[in-house]
This record gives C-alpha cells, sequence and structure tokens, in this order.
C-alpha cells in the first residue's frame, strides 16, 4: 500500500548542539512549529510521494548507503 504523500515544506539545514539536522517548515502557515529531522528521517520523507511503499523506500536506501538496510519499523518510526 503507498505511504501518504508529504505536502510541500521548506527544508534547510541547521545546526542543533554540533550535530546537523533538517529543519521542515510549512510556507503556508497550517503549521507553526518547524520541525528538525535528523538526515535519515528526511530521506525517508522525501520519499513520501504518494506512490512509494516501505519496500521502495528499503530499495532506495540500500542503493544509497551501500548495502546497508532499513527496516520497516524505522521507517514507521518517521512516518507516525
Amino acid at each position: 500500500m503507498p505511504l501518504p504523500a508529504l505536502r510541500y515544506v521548506d527544508a534547510s539545514p541547521v545546526e542543533h548542539e554540533g550535530d546537523t539536522f533538517i529543519c521542515l517548515r510549512d510556507p503556508e502557515g497550517f503549521v507553526e512549529e518547524s520541525v528538525l529531522l535528523s538526515p535519515l528521517a528526511f530521506f525517508i520523507a522525501s520519499l513520501l510521494d504518494g506512490v512509494n511503499e516501505i519496500t521502495d523506500i528499503q530499495y532506495h536506501f540500500v542503493n544509497r548507503s551501500g548495502g546497508r538496510v532499513l527496516s520497516s519499523d524505522d521507517i514507521e518510526k518517521v512516518i507516525d
């Protein structure tokens, strides 16, 4: 089953406590607070297009990470 699509948000890198995160901001103002995502969580979120399924995200991750496997539980945590 395809995962829900993430609607358009502004994304920019930020430093927080010595680590790099991706800050998501809603340019339309429906959500006022910004959200910080780890690079891995941002990678997952960037694939939420309404077409990809968990196995598609796992496939893309394996290809980009040199063979590391991402569990479906980790993907579901980001989606939740």
